[in-house]
């Protein structure tokens, strides 16, 4: 699961833990057990998307440290709001493309894992809890395209070297080349990759 996903998944369950601790009819203990929860969550988000936030670090022991639940609940929401808003400001545009496309993870062991769709894709590299957009590309067959693709030896050197490589699909079924290359122009736009205008490593 890569960091997109984490957060995802950890906001979903901050957004449940948050309704249990609002359910007053809960016991004691399961709302306990409910703040250690929300409070991993938190952190895991943190790591992601502001790991050196001392100010977030204090917020999280101190909703540890709380006995009223409801107060608690409070500092949670205020928190999950902060996040959300973190997310918004800085991942926003890379997370909607994202959230709204298939996920797969590029290996050269299994090319087939690609679809053949006709489509944009995005290619991400992960390194570090940061999100570098790499390639942003086009193509009437997806699956074909990464067979031959003109930047797959960068791609593995990345991955070599630690990096984890995902690729975005999103389908456009029937969409004409003028479609596709409209909508792919407006991805490098929006999301500046890093490999789309440099030399190709030979």
């Amino acid at each position: 699961m890569d960091a997109s996903n984490r957060i995802f998944e950890n906001l979903r369950n901050l957004s449940q833990y948050l309704d249990v601790l609002l359910d007053l009819d809960s016991k004691r203990n399961v709302h306990s057990n409910t703040i250690k929860l929300a409070c991993s969550s938190f952190e895991k988000i943190l790591k992601i998307v502001e790991p050196r936030n001392t100010l977030a670090v204090k917020l999280l022991e101190e909703i540890k440290s709380i006995e009223n639940i409801p107060d608690a609940a409070s500092l949670l929401s205020k928190a999950i709001a902060y996040l959300e808003q973190k997310i918004e400001s800085e991942h926003s545009f890379l997370l909607e493309i994202i959230s709204a496309c298939k996920e797969y993870f590029y290996t050269s062991e299994l090319p087939n894992e690609l679809p053949s769709v006709t489509g944009l894709y995005i290619v991400v590299k992960t390194e570090d809890f940061e999100y570098k957009t790499l390639y942003v590309g086009m193509s009437k067959n997806i699956h074909e395209r990464f067979k031959r693709h003109h930047r797959k030896p960068e791609f593995d050197l990345l991955k070599k070297a630690g990096s984890q490589i995902s690729i975005y699909c999103l389908p456009i079924p029937g969409a004409s080349d003028a479609i596709l290359r409209l909508q792919e122009n407006l991805l490098i736009k929006e999301l500046n990759p890093l490999l789309n205008d440099t030399p190709v490593l030979s």
